[in-house]
């Protein structure tokens, strides 16, 4: 299927980062994060509402559900995943497109060049090219 405006689906086989493979050990470790997300989203879009922030739905899991990512302390969600859990929503949810606002993730367009470097004159007379 070809996603509007993104041209690189989630894959658990071919993660972009090192951000997207943790996420996809968290999601098949906790899957009900997952589940939660897809249950709050359809509620939302059955009362008219078509657009929304994947974090509002972080901060509801952490303090009304009390999952957590880490075993060690309760509450505890990273905000490294939720552009992944947005994207997963959305490629299972094609015909809500525009449900949550993408920006991009890292790897998921070519490396913009590094910036040139300058050298200053000691002297203070500004930039030498």
């Amino acid at each position: 299927m070809q996603y509007p405006f993104w041209p690189y689906p989630l894959d658990p086989d071919r993660p972009r980062n090192d951000i997207e493979v943790r996420f996809w050990h968290l999601h098949r470790r906790l899957p009900q994060i997952y589940w939660i997300i897809d249950r709050e989203c359809k509620v939302l879009i059955a009362k008219g509402i078509t657009h929304y922030g994947l974090q509002a739905f972080f901060e509801s899991i952490r303090w009304d559900t009390g999952i957590s990512m880490e075993d060690t302390e309760i509450f505890k969600m990273n905000n490294d995943f939720p552009a992944y859990y947005a994207r997963l929503w959305l490629q299972n949810n094609p015909d809500h497109w525009g449900f949550f606002e993408l920006r991009r993730v890292k790897g998921e367009y070519p490396q913009r060049p590094p910036p040139p470097s300058f050298s200053f004159d000691p002297d203070g007379q500004g930039l030498l090219f």
